[in-house]
């Protein structure tokens, strides 16, 4: 949760988003409560959202390399898209991994 929390902080102190309801629907294509509905319930967001917040990062990081004032924030939202993408992968591979272990055969003597 904190690494979603610090994506936030950076997106708020860049003036990008707003508020948590902001955050949760333009960067994690959720509801508006989602964000702090995962805090509240201290839960993990979906795969699915850290993949659509890292893609976004990665396209901001981008732009703030273009934008030639932005160096800072360009490697800021790059190493925090890196950091999702990590564990969109890794969670990914854990679901596969018990995915398949729900359908191996049952040996039985």
């Amino acid at each position: 949760m904190s690494l979603l929390n610090e994506a936030y902080g950076f997106l708020r102190r860049t003036g990008l988003v707003k508020s948590q309801e902001d955050f949760s629907k333009r960067f994690l294509h959720k509801s508006p409560r989602y964000y702090s509905m995962l805090k509240a319930r201290d839960k993990q967001a979906s795969v699915e959202a850290l993949a659509t917040l890292a893609a976004r990062l990665q396209k901001l990081a981008e732009t703030f390399a273009y934008s030639g004032s932005g160096a800072g924030e360009a490697r800021r939202a790059n190493m925090l898209a890196s950091a999702f993408w990590s564990v969109v992968n890794a969670r990914a591979l854990l679901r596969e991994a018990h995915t398949r272990s729900m359908q191996a055969p049952q040996v039985t003597h």
